[in-house]
């Protein structure tokens, strides 16, 4: 895999602050990520792929406001340029299929695949659709 010739932006957002201070210390000292944003909602999450332009978005599926899936259906039909990455509690294979289906690019659960967030960050950044216009 190259890597990038800048930073990987990133936002995150996860309802929980004790588990957003958790990825932001995995984070924090990574050479290939940037984190540009964090969130406590679905519709934090929407102002801040507007606002910031991420390269990458971590999202739980269990956020207020507006749910994971639905945020991350409305950040792919106006971004489609933005990588989405799912880091949540939720197992359900029909929930893992169905954001797959909707263009998420990869879906970690917490805790067990928490120790994987920045390579699945880098192969996100690396999946995603560079030039797609917003709409």
């Amino acid at each position: 895999m190259e890597a990038p010739d800048r930073k990987i932006r990133v936002v995150l957002v996860d309802p929980d602050p004790a588990t957003l201070a958790l990825e932001l210390g995995k984070l924090r000292n990574h050479p290939l990520i940037e984190v540009s944003g964090t969130g406590r909602s679905g519709r934090e999450a929407m102002q801040l792929a507007n606002r910031v332009r991420p390269d990458v978005i971590v999202l739980d599926t269990a956020l207020p406001l507006v749910n994971g899936i639905e945020t991350a259906t409305r950040v792919t039909e106006a971004f489609p340029s933005i990588g989405l990455l799912f880091l949540s509690e939720d197992d359900s294979p029909d929930t893992v299929r169905l954001a797959l289906r909707i263009g998420v690019k990869d879906y970690l659960f917490k805790p067990q695949d928490f120790a994987r967030l920045p390579s699945a960050i880098v192969d996100v950044d690396q999946k995603r659709q560079r030039n797609a216009p917003a709409k």
